[in-house]
This record gives structure tokens, C-alpha cells and sequence, in this order.
């Protein structure tokens, strides 16, 4: 039995379950069994990876299908110390309407603290039905200074070319670029560093079939100096790339964040979630599309629980990138703690490359286990999107709403319309609740899944562990953004996490 199957277990059978409704102050409650189809692929990458020495690594996999799914895992591993990698295979079906958990420790025979670990990286796939969703949620203890942990949606398809608007590096964080090379030929990996409008800055090296590489921009002087960075990752083979960066004490917190690359520079971004609460410090980077000749003006504007909103003009110049203190600006009339927020370049020609970290101390409270906190670092490249057209599905894999966990869903609505969110969770037991969100023009709402699922005791069988494991299908009959933030304080590590569901474009794309 995995770990964290074992302390689902334990704790929920320690706590007693309560019925109070408090879902944010805002939602309808309505739960009932209704079938749900949000986006899904057939195919998911996940290049970063990592069990044992302190690692715990799931895979989580969400069916909003009608219909069954067989599923396979190939993993790409190298044993520490080991000069050849390692391949393993396993298959399991996924039942519609449904969410099952992997536990990779236990597929690898690698036990979080065991001391021969191994690096890898996962390639998700199904074939006999319209596709699936997949996310990688993944704890540490004792690594660069951090006990903490990241969570990802893995990437549909491979590219060969990627974009980061943030590289930490020196004192703001240590970064690793993982690049994964699905193919049956070597690539040729270029990765380029735009740092504080100077020449930019190229590094190369092969990366071979099957396998995975890593960049570490720590070692470049100019990196370190200038702390961060904007990235284009070129290839001559089709690969997939993500970041993972460590924040061992920089501002006031310890934590760790990954992101997958993004596939193009966009003219907007909008951020759901955000929050400049007491102990937290939220910033926005904006990078110019490598590609830009002339600096790019743009504007950010601020959307508050409220719906007050504020405006910035700002310009980011070539080659150069800009931090937005959301902190510094979120006193405008009627702003709350708790703010969204749009990028957009003034210039429909023009692109960007945007990404939003949250650096957070938490106190955290669950019907299971009141008053426990946590402390972490999330990084969110949001949903390139306007405010008149945009995604109205998203889907996510990931969630956990027992013990030591909060999970909330940010809902930004950054149309002139009122509009009503729906929000259906499925668990691992095949149950399904629905709510319905009211979030007005210009105005954004958070929306406490922790409590809706505690809350449905009428459709889920909340004395069985697997009941507070959720996927989620979030949509609307208008254009809104959705991001998914976690909170928690279990297997020796404190962290939070935050990204946007998968959409029908990222399936198109």
C-alpha cells in the first residue's frame, strides 16, 4: 500500500466528518450525479521526476469519459549513479467518470527515503478511448534546502520550441530545465537566456532518443548576477521541456515550484488565482517574445473579489523582462486581498511571455484537521486568453480535500457579463457532485472545494478515503479563466501549488 493511501487511511478514520456548509459564501449547492466531458488527450509528457532520497511521486489521472479507459505509463529512469537508463511499462484501466491515483514510488520499487533514488521522466497514453487528463504531483524532504513539493499538467504533445518568462537563479532560486526526448533520434538542444536586455545567451547540448536532459542555469555568471531570466528552448527534434526552480528562504518563505513550457508567446494572459494576504508576496513577470525588434507596451490590469478593477500602463523592453508587485499596486478603491489579473499587450500584433509567483505562508484548516499550516512557493504561466474570447471548459486531474490538504478553485470572470460557473468534481470511487458559482462581470471568486467535498455526503461515500480524491470539470457558458491552488502539511513536507486547467486550444494545439 502507497504512503499516502496508508495516511489518507489512518486520518480520516481518526476524524470525524462534519456537514457545514461554507462553500466560500457564494456557491449554490446542487449535488447530484451528472455525467461531464471537459477537454482530454490521448497523449501526456511529463519531463521531471524524481523518487526516492526524500521523493514521493504520484501520477494522477482524471476520466471525465463516458467511457472506460486503458491506460499506459512508460517510464524513462536512471538509477543515481548508473550510466544507462532503465525503461518501465504499466497499464491499468481508468473507469468512466472517474479519477485513479499511481503511485510511482511503488511502480519503481523505490521507497520515498530510500537512499538509491532515481531520475525519470513519464510518457501517459491511451488509445481506446477519447483521451484522458494527467497531472504530477510530487513531495520532497531535505532537497536544496526545501522539503516541499510541485504539481504539473503534462504537456499533449512534443514541440520543438518552448518558452519560459521566469528562470530563477543565484540568490532568487536554482533552477533545473528537464528536457524530454520522446523520439527515436538524438535532438540537438539550444536553450537561450534573455537576461536584463543584454546579448542573449545560448547554451547546447544532445539530448538522446528515449531519454531526458538537464540544463542548470546556475553556473552562468551573467544568470547569477541578474538573477532572472527569460528562455527560448529550440530543437531539431520534437522534445518537451519543464522548469523546476527551489526557494530555499527567499522572501520569508522555503519552497519549490515547476512549469511546463508554453508553445508561443501570446498578446493576453489572464491570472485567476493570486493573493497579496498577510504573508504573501505575489509578482508578476513579463518577458518581450524573444522575437520582438521594439520594446512592448502593455497594460495589467488588477480584478478584485469585488469588482472594482485598476489598470497599469507599463513597457517591457527587447530582450528584457519587468516584475510586477501585485503587492505594491493592489491598493486601488474597493480592492481585495484575494486579485486577478490580465496581461495584455496594447498592440494586437505584439506578444508576451508572462508567468505569476506567489510566495505564501498559510494557515490552513480542514474539517479533519483544524489549525495546521503550511508555507511554499506557486508559479502559474495563466491562460492566454481576451477578455471577449476564451476557453469556457477546463479540466483538471489533480485534487485532495482530506487531512492536512486544502484545495481551491480561483474563478475569474473577465467579461461585461454575469456569468455561472459550473464545477463538477469526480473521486477515485466513480461519485460525482455538482455546484453552481455565481461570479459577476469583471470580478473573481474563490471557491473552496475542501469544504464542497466535505459537503457532499449525499453523493460521496465519505467514509472511504478515496471519496476526498477529485478530479474536476469547471465550465461556463461564457469565457472565464480557472486555476486550481492546493495548500497542505503532509509526507515531512509543507507546500502549496496553483495552475490552470487543460482547455480545448491545448488539445487543438
Amino acid at each position: 500500500m502507497s504512503r499516502r493511501k496508508y495516511v489518507i487511511m489512518i486520518l480520516a478514520a481518526l476524524y470525524a466528518l462534519t456537514a457545514v456548509l461554507a462553500i466560500a459564501g457564494v456557491a449554490q449547492a446542487q449535488s447530484t450525479q451528472v455525467a461531464a466531458s471537459g477537454p482530454v488527450s490521448q497523449s501526456w509528457f511529463l519531463p521531471e521526476g524524481r523518487v526516492g532520497a526524500g521523493f514521493v511521486q504520484w501520477i494522477t489521472v482524471g476520466n471525465p469519459n463516458s467511457s472506460d479507459c486503458t491506460v499506459n505509463i512508460q517510464y524513462d529512469y536512471t538509477m543515481d549513479g548508473a550510466s544507462t537508463g532503465l525503461v518501465k511499462t504499466v497499464s491499468f484501466s481508468v473507469p468512466h467518470l472517474s479519477r485513479h491515483t499511481q503511485y510511482v514510488n511503488g511502480d519503481l520499487n523505490i521507497k520515498q527515503f530510500a537512499t538509491g533514488a532515481a531520475t525519470l521522466s513519464t510518457i501517459v497514453s491511451t488509445s481506446d478511448c477519447p483521451g484522458i487528463v494527467v497531472e504530477r504531483p510530487m513531495y520532497f524532504s531535505g532537497f536544496h534546502g526545501t522539503s516541499s513539493g510541485t504539481d504539473v499538467l503534462g504537456a499533449t504533445q512534443p514541440g520543438k520550441t518552448w518558452y519560459f518568462a521566469e528562470i530563477p537563479s543565484g540568490s532568487a532560486g536554482e533552477t533545473f530545465l528537464s528536457v524530454l526526448n520522446p523520439t527515436t533520434s538524438d535532438a540537438h538542444v539550444t536553450v537561450t537566456y534573455y537576461v536584463g536586455g543584454i546579448a542573449p545567451i545560448s547554451v547546447s547540448q544532445t539530448v538522446h532518443a528515449n531519454s531526458r536532459g538537464t540544463f542548470q542555469p546556475n553556473g552562468i555568471a551573467q544568470l547569477v548576477t541578474h538573477q532572472h531570466a527569460a528562455v527560448k528552448v529550440t530543437a531539431d527534434q520534437p522534445i518537451v521541456v519543464e522548469r523546476a526552480s527551489y526557494f530555499p528562504g527567499i522572501n520569508g518563505v522555503s519552497g519549490s515550484a515547476a512549469v511546463m513550457g508554453i508553445a508561443a508567446p501570446a498578446n493576453s494572459w489572464v491570472f485567476a488565482a493570486g493573493t497579496v494576504r498577510s504573508g504573501a508576496l505575489e509578482n508578476i513577470t513579463i518577458a518581450a517574445d524573444p522575437g520582438a525588434s521594439a520594446a512592448i507596451p502593455f497594460t495589467i490590469t488588477l480584478i478584485s473579489a469585488s469588482g472594482a478593477t485598476a489598470s497599469f500602463d507599463e513597457t517591457v523592453d527587447v530582450h528584457g523582462q519587468l516584475v510586477f508587485n501585485v503587492n505594491t499596486n493592489n491598493t486601488f478603491s474597493g480592492h481585495t486581498d484575494d486579485v486577478s489579473a490580465i496581461v495584455a499587450a496594447k498592440n494586437p500584433d505584439d506578444k508576451l511571455l508572462v508567468q505569476r509567483q506567489i510566495f505564501e505562508s498559510y494557515s490552513g484548516s480542514n474539517p479533519k484537521t483544524p489549525g495546521w499550516s503550511a508555507q511554499g512557493v506557486s508559479d502559474s504561466p495563466g491562460v492566454p486568453m481576451s477578455t471577449t474570447a476564451g476557453p469556457q471548459v477546463y479540466s483538471f486531474a489533480e485534487g485532495f480535500a482530506s487531512a492536512n490538504f486544502n484545495e481551491w478553485l480561483m474563478l475569474v470572470n473577465p467579461t461585461s457579463a454575469d456569468e455561472n460557473i459550473t464545477v463538477q468534481l469526480t473521486n477515485m470511487l466513480g461519485e460525482q457532485s455538482t455546484n453552481t458559482v455565481p461570479v459577476g462581470a469583471h470580478s473573481r471568486v474563490s471557491f473552496d472545494v475542501t469544504s464542497m467535498v466535505n459537503n457532499s455526503s449525499n453523493v460521496f461515500s465519505l467514509s472511504k478515503s478515496a471519496a476526498y480524491a477529485v478530479s474536476a470539470t469547471v465550465s461556463a457558458d461564457g469565457p472565464f479563466a480557472a486555476e486550481r491552488v492546493m495548500y497542505w502539511n503532509a509526507f515531512s513536507t509543507k507546500g502549496t501549488s496553483a495552475l490552470p486547467g487543460f482547455t480545448q486550444a491545448q488539445v487543438a494545439a
